[in-house]
């Protein structure tokens, strides 16, 4: 959680060097960190992008405080001459600024209350909330800001935090979902590698079936998704804010890339590798050990490395 002043705002960006356009009321406060497409005025994102899809995000954006590259700066600029009462923090790397904001201002509740065992002998955190129908099987920890729903099974050996987890879902032995992504910035002025904070959660829908020794990282800000239906395989990673559509399957070794939005009715063949920051549309197929690089269209199957699109039957996956 947040409780930012505006003063304090005014002394982090004179440390930085950061530019301050905009202004807001000096007795306001941010209260939290939102994903920019997400956020309101009481909010505090950042932008990574440049040219017109950055110009685009800023100026549909609520967000009360801003992070944005320098190239944003005119932009900005004409958007507080509106008098909206948002600020824009104006910097080289948008990304690497907001952690060390966060490593200054973020406070991540917690509780040092010990675990109590579960009746079915895993280890669950005071502050979850499990469905009385719902089985934690010995072995397992349930961390604190979980929920999970009816009849759900959790095998031994899982590691769950920071996720919602809904009815009739299968965890698999070992699985680790909710843990922290894989996120870092250079700093160039000191050389100095930054962890980007991951205060996000996980959430899954219902009847999703998660396999053994899978790892689902909790979103860097925001949630990470898994729609309802969706069956992953054992050995696969799911990054940070990566969205899945209902009935998706993932087959064993695949790896999918933090903020990739993969649709609805997809088949991911084993060992695929999907990068960060694509779209998979609608019933797409991705092969046997495909590199996929780029977006790939709805009902469009794509193998090899790079993936290219090719023509097959489809039903059988689909």
């Amino acid at each position: 959680m947040l409780n930012i002043t505006i003063h304090d705002i005014e002394s982090f960006s004179s440390e930085r060097c950061i530019t301050i356009i905009g202004k807001a009321h000096p007795s306001k406060k941010f209260t939290s960190i939102k994903p920019i497409a997400l956020a309101k005025p009481e909010d505090v994102s950042f932008c990574r992008f440049e040219g017109e899809q950055g110009v685009s995000l800023i100026k549909n954006s609520s967000a009360g405080l801003l992070f944005i590259p320098f190239s944003l700066l005119e932009e900005a600029d004409r958007l507080a001459r509106n008098d909206n009462g948002l600020m824009y923090l104006a910097c080289e790397t948008p990304r690497l600024e907001l952690a060390y904001f966060l490593k200054r201002f973020w406070i991540e509740l917690d509780s040092d209350s010990a675990y109590t065992n579960h009746r079915h002998g895993g280890l669950v955190h005071p502050q979850a909330r499990i469905s009385n129908s719902a089985k934690i099987m010995k072995g397992a920890i349930i961390g604190k800001n979980v929920s999970i729903g009816d009849d759900t099974v959790i095998f031994p050996g899982a590691v769950i935090e920071n996720a919602m987890i809904g009815n009739k879902c299968s965890i698999g032995a070992n699985a680790v979902i909710g843990g922290i992504g894989f996120g870092f910035e250079k700093d160039p002025a000191t050389g100095e590698i930054i962890d980007f904070p991951h205060i996000g959660t996980v959430r899954m829908g219902d009847n999703v079936r998660v396999g053994a020794c899978t790892c689902i990282d909790r979103a860097s800000i925001g949630e990470t998704i898994l729609g309802d239906n969706v069956k992953i395989d054992n050995l696969c990673h799911i990054g940070h804010n990566v969205k899945i559509g209902n009935e998706t399957r993932i087959v064993a070794l695949s790896i999918i890339g933090g903020s990739t939005r993969i649709g609805k009715n997809c088949w991911l063949a084993p060992a695929s590798a999907i990068r960060d920051w694509i779209d998979l549309g609608d019933e797409a197929i991705i092969g046997m050990g495909a590199v996929v690089t780029k977006s790939v269209e709805s009902n469009t199957t794509v193998i090899g490395n790079p993936a290219r699109p090719i023509e097959i039957k489809r039903k059988k996956y689909l």
